[in-house]
This record gives structure tokens, sequence and C-alpha cells, in this order.
């Protein structure tokens, strides 16, 4: 994940703005905060990037102060809200930081509404502004995310995108013959246990196959008319060989864990199932 600041040149910025107490100040408490303040900065910045590149990281409240990182609540407080409020939620990195990615990466389905605390602020104040610390995330699974961390880190977790978790099977007695899309989380071989454990602490909580089926269901319904008109105006080949087209697209735009992906590949490797649904009269499919 590339970094668009860094804590040195923050806390300059801070500075030079007044929102941190200036190291010129004739305050000495001032001044002692200034220090402290960039000290706990700068060292709580290496540790979480130090840790979680080596994977060392335990998922838990406060685990910086197990590296002897602390805060005052006076500190603290300070930091949430003049960096955090009053700087950061309305700056251009936060918008920036928000863009890194197309949907919410907890759910991998919603729209990115904000960005989530990966450790939350209030135990972790030091990293409320820290980029490796925010992720791009939907409202929803930001509001269901529990305080205790359980999920798989986007930035420096292995990579699951291109692992096959994700499994659609058809049941093909839905209405006028559509089929319905059934998903299930499973467990890939390539992916170790630990692994696994968080991605099924983390789907469920945010109702991932729920989402799936209702999005997915309803794209079925809305494109089943047009289907079954191809199906009657268009060569079984031909049509086929447009249901390919979009399976492989919807492989390369969108994935192999998304729904589009799972829906087309059901639709090209079911195909004569599909085509048949397609050309049955509706008194035939009422009668069956």
């Amino acid at each position: 994940m590339n970094k668009f600041f860094n804590i040195e040149d923050l806390y300059k910025e801070k500075t030079d703005k007044g929102i941190l107490p200036r190291e010129q100040s004739n305050n000495e408490a001032h001044i002692k905060m200034a220090n402290d303040l960039k000290t706990h900065l700068k060292k709580s910045e290496e540790e979480l990037i130090c840790n979680l590149e080596t994977n060392q990281i335990e998922y838990q409240k406060n685990y910086l102060n197990t590296n002897g990182i602390t805060f005052t609540e006076e500190e603290a407080s300070f930091l949430r809200v003049k960096l955090y409020k009053e700087w950061f939620y309305k700056s251009n990195y936060y918008n920036k930081l928000k863009l890194q990615s197309d949907n919410c990466c907890y759910c991998f389905i919603g729209p990115v509404d904000e960005l989530d605390h990966f450790f939350n602020k209030d135990d972790n104040p030091e990293l409320s502004v820290c980029n490796v610390n925010l992720v791009p995330t939907c409202d929803k699974c930001n509001k269901k995310k529990p305080q205790v961390v359980t999920y798989l880190h986007p930035y420096y977790e292995e990579d699951i995108s291109k692992i096959d978790w994700l499994q659609c099977a058809f049941d093909w007695k839905g209405f006028e013959g559509q089929p319905i899309p059934i998903f299930n989380i499973v467990k890939p071989t390539s992916m170790s246990d630990a692994m696994f454990k968080k991605l099924e602490s983390q789907l469920p909580r945010n109702d991932i196959i729920k989402k799936m089926t209702k999005e997915s269901s309803d794209y079925i319904s809305s494109h089943w008319k047009s289907w079954k008109h191809q199906a009657k105006t268009t060569h079984k080949e031909d049509f086929k060989w447009a249901i390919q087209l979009d399976y492989e697209g919807c492989r390369d735009n969108y994935g192999i864990n998304t729904w589009e992906y799972k829906i087309h590949q059901n639709l090209y490797e079911n195909f004569d199932i599909f085509f048949k649904s397609l050309k049955k009269r509706e008194f035939d499919v009422l009668t069956n």
C-alpha cells in the first residue's frame, strides 16, 4: 500500500498550522506534550508497520501498549479531536484513502462509504490518522465490526482474491424456471486454517451470503425475459458463446469470489439446463 504521508510530515504540517503545540511555545506543558506526541507517533508508526509486515500482530485491543507505547488520557483526547476530527476527516488524504478500493474491504460487495479504524481510535489514538490502520468500508460493515478484531487485514494479510473460497450452486426450481443461487464459503486446500477462521469470522458477520443471494437473484430476474427472447431468436451455440464472453468478462473485471462471476460461471457450465429452462413454455413450468 502506498503511503501518502509519514508521521514526520504530518507532525510538521500540524504544528505549522497551529493544530499541535509548537516546540518554541513559552508554555512548558505544551512543549512537553509536543515532544511526547512526536515520539509516540513516530514509534507507534514504526511498530505498526514492522509488526504488520512480518505478520506478528495479535488482534487485540491495546496491542501497542505491549510495546511500551502509552498515552495519557489528555494526549489521547487531544489526538482524537485535533488530528482526526478537526483535520484528517476533512482532508484530501481521507478521500484518497477511500478511493483505494472500489468495494468494501470487509464484505467485498458494499460501496465504500467511509474509512474504518482497523484498530479502534479510542484505544489506539496514535493510529487515528495512520493510513495503514484505515480501511475503506461500507457503513454497515463498519458498524458491525467487533471491538476485538478477528478480521483479515486487507493490506498485510495474504491476498485472498485469487483463492477460490466462494461456492455457488443453482436450484433450477425457481419462478418460471429461473435458477435460485445458493452460496457457501468453503475452505480451499491452499488456505491455512488460521486464515480461513478469520474469513469465517468476517463474512457471516457482514451478511455476505445474504447480500450475494439478493444481488444475484435480482440480476437473474431482471435478465430472464431478455434471455428467453435470445433463446428463441438466437442459435444455441451463438447464445452459449455470448454467455461465455460474459463469464470471462466477469472473471477479469470482478474477480473469482464475486456473485457476478459465480452466476455467469454456473450459467455457462450448466448451459444445456439453462437453455432448456428458457425454452420452456409458462404452462410447462407451472405443471412441473
